[in-house]
């Protein structure tokens, strides 16, 4: 359903009657389309607008069928078109008789899905046609006929897409994510281990160094030490509280007091690192109430892991100067830490600082890799 504005200047009558121009008029049409590609389809439609003649009042039908192209940007909420095509609008009326004229038409619109099947959309056309010349004039010209539509839209035969499981919701499906059940905002799903010693960046003591588990850094000699007090891993805890003597204690805060290193839960190791779920209002400090979900589920691990110290650090982009960075990082780590202390999470358990724009993981030239600088990271501080 629409409205037709058609111009006055018109040319859409019998050559022998005078003109009059047409009143805008209520149409309705029909429209069929084929979408070989997700972004581009052919369609055909017909309409009949019911107008009038404005200076007699008579009534008057103008109808059109039209085919076009139409190139589309298949988003989930919005699609947004643009349209070009031909066809012809003929009318009649006693007044002016009946006639028939080509046209060219473009236009643009949007789409907005309801459902798979079922949608709403909207359209605005320009329907180009031959104008009528005064008597005594000559040539050729078009004149513009405006129409704007509303239209209900049914798909078929369009089938569901196979679904899709993200296990460690990092972004990844499983398919593509080398680790599907390590959470790891990275190209391949894997955490980041840059000294390639199979301890992971957010737990390594060492990260530019290779190391042994479980701290990552280069083994140290051994101090002699009486068998008393012998502390042979150099962990700070002695004999015999060491249970485990041979391996130091890799201060994660899951169990510091034995001596003995541990792994970190995957409950826990999922909310590591950058905290993507959390996210800010556009150079500004304001957390997003979507953030509330991992926000939650971070103040939950930090309540079953009542040891557990975290370090919170705010990252941005380069956009604006350097100074205003290093502000608005401190800021957004201030308000995560706040968000955390709301749930019941004690203040003392939690570091917060701000490192500006020094520390990007992604490319800061383009719009994508500055949206993964934009960040906050979250790590384990060792108690040692």
């Amino acid at each position: 359903i629409g409205v037709l504005l058609p111009a006055s200047e018109h040319n859409i009558k019998s050559r022998v009657l005078p003109q009059q121009p047409y009143n805008p008029g209520l149409n309705l049409g029909f429209r069929v389309g084929y979408y070989p590609l997700a972004f581009l389809g052919v369609e055909a439609e017909s309409m009949m607008a019911f107008s009038s003649t404005k200076t007699s009042g008579t009534g008057a039908n103008i109808l059109g069928l039209r085919a076009q192209i139409i190139g589309q940007l298949p988003y989930y909420s919005l699609i947004p078109f643009v349209t070009a095509g031909a066809g012809f609008l003929s009318a009649g009326s006693r007044p002016m008789g009946y006639d028939l004229d080509p046209t060219f038409h473009y236009g643009v619109g949007v789409k907005v899905p309801l459902q798979k099947l079922l949608g709403v959309r909207f359209d605005f056309r320009d329907n180009l046609a031959q104008k009528l010349f005064a008597e005594g004039e000559s040539g050729q010209a078009l004149v513009h006929h405006l129409e704007f539509q509303l239209s209900a839209t049914f798909t078929l035969g369009r089938e569901a897409p196979a679904a899709l499981s993200d296990t460690d919701f990092d972004g990844l499906f499983d398919h593509e994510d080398v680790c599907p059940s390590v959470g790891a905002f990275t190209n391949d799903g894997c955490p980041i281990d840059r000294d390639n010693d199979g301890v992971i960046d957010i737990v390594d003591e060492c990260p530019l160094e290779s190391g042994p588990q479980p701290k990552g850094c280069p083994a140290a000699e051994i101090s002699a030490a009486s068998p008393s007090d012998a502390d042979e891993d150099e962990d700070g805890i002695k004999s015999p509280v060491d249970q485990c003597p041979q391996a130091p204690e890799n201060f994660n805060g899951i169990e510091d007091e034995d001596g003995c290193p541990d792994t970190i839960p995957e409950d826990l190791l999922v909310l590591l690192g950058p905290a993507r779920g959390i996210m800010f209002e556009a150079k500004g400090d304001r957390i997003f109430d979507t953030s509330i979900v991992t926000l939650d589920e971070l103040a939950r691990a930090l309540d079953k892991y009542s040891a557990l110290k975290i370090e919170v650090t705010g990252h941005t982009s380069t956009e604006g100067n350097a100074e205003d960075h290093q502000l608005l990082s401190v800021e957004r780590a201030a308000h995560v830490k706040g968000a955390l202390v709301e749930r019941g999470i004690d203040s003392a358990r939690i570091e917060a600082h701000g490192e500006g724009s020094d520390e990007p993981v992604a490319d800061n030239s383009t719009e994508e890799g500055r949206a993964e600088n934009e960040r906050v990271d979250i790590r384990i501080l060792s108690e040692k």
